[in-house]
C-alpha cells in the first residue's frame, strides 16, 4: 500500500495481526485496520471484507458468490448463525468457476449490520 492509499483511504489491511498490534499501528498512524478475507482458489483478497466503523467481521460479496455453512462431517447444509464449514459457489468468475468450494475455514454466517449481505463471525 502506498502512502497515497493511506492518505486516501485511511485504511489498512489488518490480515493475520493480532488485534493488540492492529490497535497500535491504528493508533500511530490515525488508521483503521481492516479484517480482509480470500482464498486463491476462489478469487484471492476480496471474498469478504470488514467494514471500518463497526469491525463486526467481514462482510461476504455475495453479488458475486453463493456463501454457505456445512456441518464439516456430514456435509449437511447448516442454518445462518450455526458454526461450520464455509463452503463457496461462484456467481462472476468465468475463466475458473468453483461450485461448492469446501474452504476447510470454520466459521459461522449472520445477518449484515450495514448492507443486507451477510458477515462472517
Amino acid at each position: 500500500m502506498t502512502s497515497v492509499d493511506v492518505a486516501a483511504h485511511r485504511h489498512i489491511r489488518r490480515g493475520t495481526l493480532e488485534r493488540r498490534h492492529a490497535r497500535r499501528i491504528e493508533s500511530a498512524f490515525n488508521l483503521i485496520a481492516c479484517d480482509i478475507y480470500g482464498l486463491s482458489e476462489v478469487m484471492g483478497p476480496g471474498v469478504a471484507q470488514e467494514f471500518g466503523g463497526t469491525k463486526e467481521g467481514p462482510t461476504i460479496w455475495e453479488d458475486h458468490f453463493i456463501a454457505e455453512i456445512v456441518d464439516p462431517a456430514s456435509g449437511r447444509v447448516a442454518a445462518d448463525g450455526e458454526r461450520g464449514e464455509l463452503v463457496f459457489t461462484s456467481l462472476t468468475k468465468e475463466a475458473m468457476p468453483v461450485i461448492r468450494y469446501r474452504t476447510r475455514d470454520l466459521t459461522r454466517l449472520l445477518p449484515g449490520s450495514m448492507t443486507a449481505m451477510r458477515r462472517m463471525a
